[in-house]
């Protein structure tokens, strides 16, 4: 009997020798699991036990850091916290250890040598031996404090970007907006809003903004720009808005770009405007510079003779009148090269007076001005063109004295039916215009082929 009691007492031992051993591997087998899922996860985790001790770190911070020893992390860990950051984190962590949830977000330096910006919380753990209620004035009894962060670092930079977006677009004058795909308005600066004027803040959609671009353009944004945009392109044109204030057609150059999300998807679009009425003024100003003469206002001689030779290339008949005035030297040698100048503003006025609307008056240099008749090819509209001009380019003024009438020649050369140049047109009507001038002057003269014998 004493043997057969000893042997079931040896049989229970061994099954629960082998049920501690099933339970043990179970356990470690469910450690493993975990450890497994803690490495997986995409933050980092950190837990501290007794004393300060790092009983675990995930392979997150392991990526981040390069420190995977637990005793190795909880020396180094302060040193790899921003200088500027490290009070608040010990605060975060001092705060845990008094048994509250402690949320951070500091800089930590990565294996590059790289500051990145992790955002989380120290979690206090309390001991499963630990009263359920405990007097105020001590301290939680604490199992461990495990800290849960996430790199934030691509946040923290767009969160940057979006901050200086805003302060730029803030103070410039150009128009900023931005809106979603379905054509809702999510922002505009204050250059757009002074320029929509009061009903700015109403604009809550596109389409209300359309009410201010002219309705020759709709085609081109709608079209033109939100196509390239779709397509990946950005899109830059000009256009017109009407400022609120006058109703006034204001010049825009136009730039509508994609905005999008990490996946590279469009969510979005912006679009600035800049008002270019400054610019176009000044390369009007350029324009006229370069094709005009300085003093009286006129075609200069180079846009003469670009006017000229594009009307011949066209075959449409052109008649030239050259004008000259008659004994200006005077005028100078008595009363200087500034009287010259006013007498010549004046004739200037008056011979563009005489032409016809269609015709192109311009000064070829000193007392030189020419006439550029398109359209005309009968010698009798050629001089009756000249003989108005002749009536009314004559100018007054006081030579010691007396009045002294200033007046021209005029030499007229015709195309017909001729292929010619420019350069050949005038010369004729230049020498045409000499020939008036030995005949008496104050007359005009048309140019025939003995002329040039």
């Amino acid at each position: 009997m004493r043997g057969l009691w000893h042997g079931k007492k040896l049989r229970a031992a061994a099954e629960q020798s082998a049920r501690l051993t099933n339970e043990l591997a179970e356990a470690r087998a469910s450690v493993e699991s975990l450890r497994q899922i803690i490495d997986a996860v995409p933050v980092g985790i950190v837990k501290y036990g007794a004393g300060g001790r790092v009983d675990l770190v995930n392979q997150k911070v392991v990526d981040w850091t390069g420190l995977n020893d637990p005793d190795d992390f909880a020396q180094r860990s302060a040193s790899l916290v921003h200088p500027d950051d490290l009070d608040h984190r010990n605060s975060a962590l001092e705060q845990a250890r008094s048994g509250s949830l402690a949320r951070f977000r500091f800089r930590v330096r990565d294996v590059a040598g790289d500051w990145i910006h992790v955002d989380g919380a120290f979690v206090p753990v309390p001991s499963r031996d630990a009263p359920d209620s405990k007097p105020s004035n001590k301290k939680q009894q604490l199992e461990s404090i495990f800290a849960i962060f996430r790199d934030v670092t691509h946040e923290v930079e767009q969160n940057e970007l979006v901050l200086r977006f805003r302060a730029i677009a803030e103070v410039t004058t150009d128009i900023v907006g931005i809106a979603d795909l379905d054509g809702g308005v999510v922002y505009l600066n204050p250059a757009g809003r002074s320029f929509l004027g009061p009903r700015a803040l109403d604009v809550a959609h596109l389409s209300e903004f359309f009410e201010y671009v002219p309705a020759e353009y709709h085609r081109l944004l709608m079209n033109e720009a939100l196509g390239a945009v779709m397509d990946g392109d950005a899109w830059q044109g000009d256009l017109e808005l009407v400022r609120a204030s006058d109703l006034t057609r204001v010049p825009m150059s136009a730039v509508v770009v994609g905005i999008r999300d990490s996946a590279g998807e469009i969510t979005g679009l912006a679009v600035t405007y800049r008002d270019v009425s400054d610019r176009q003024e000044l390369e009007a100003a350029l324009v006229h510079a370069a094709t005009h003469d300085p003093l009286t206002g006129l075609a200069n001689r180079a846009e003469l003779f670009r006017t000229l030779q594009t009307s011949l290339d066209s075959g449409a008949p052109t008649a030239v009148l050259f004008f000259d005035l008659d004994n200006f030297k005077a005028v100078n040698d008595s009363l200087g090269h500034n009287a010259g100048d006013d007498v010549l503003q004046a004739l200037a006025g008056r011979i563009r007076l005489a032409a016809r609307g269609a015709d192109v008056v311009g000064r070829l240099g000193g007392d030189e001005f020419l006439i550029i008749c398109r359209g005309v090819s009968l010698s009798h509209e050629a001089w009756a063109i000249a003989e108005e001009v002749l009536s009314t380019a004559t100018v007054a003024v006081d030579l010691d004295g007396r009045e002294h009438l200033v007046t021209g020649s005029i030499g007229i050369s015709l195309s017909g039916s001729r292929v010619t140049t420019a350069a050949t047109l005038i010369q004729e009507a230049d020498i045409a215009m000499y020939r008036a001038k030995r005949a008496g002057g104050r007359q005009a003269m048309m140019f025939d082929d003995s002329m040039a014998q």
